[in-house]
């Protein structure tokens, strides 16, 4: 869990997060934008995502975050995570190397080169479901930016 602590009231802090995540910033105003940080916001919920404005990346990291008031001062809680999308077409993938696997196996074939090959595929869904530190910075860094 990511806690960022603003010394903004939660009405500068909302006001500051809309104005910072606004599309008037995009088409070329904003380079930073432009390029990395997508947002949507429904009431004190909020999703921000490391990606190009018109295309899903797939695998982007996907940061789910709250704006909260703690009385005098407001903070952005929130987590990591990937699209849900990319969960379940990984577990498609998953089950559709399983049934190759037992196909294989059921006709006696030896099973090491399958095996290996879901070994391979866990490793690297493993590797591409992770949120590795550098990109957790720029995210945080993107979110101070809001609430300094």
């Amino acid at each position: 869990m990511i806690i960022l602590k603003s010394n903004k009231s939660y009405d500068l802090l909302s006001k500051t997060f809309d104005e910072r995540t606004s599309e008037a910033r995009f088409a070329g105003n904003d380079e930073l934008l432009d390029d990395i940080f997508i947002t949507h916001r429904s009431g004190d919920k909020f999703t921000v995502v490391r990606k190009a404005k018109s295309i899903r990346e797939p695998f982007a990291t996907v940061f789910h975050g709250r704006l909260v008031c703690d009385g005098e001062c407001s903070f952005i809680k929130g987590y990591f995570t990937k699209h849900i999308i990319d969960y379940i077409i990984s577990a498609i993938l998953f089950a559709f190397i399983i049934v190759i696997r037992n196909e294989v196996l059921s006709r006696g074939e030896p099973s090491a080169a399958i095996n290996i090959i879901a070994a391979m595929y866990l490793v690297l869904v493993f590797l591409l479901m992770m949120t590795f530190k550098n990109t957790k910075d720029k995210y945080i860094d993107f979110l101070k930016d809001i609430t300094e």
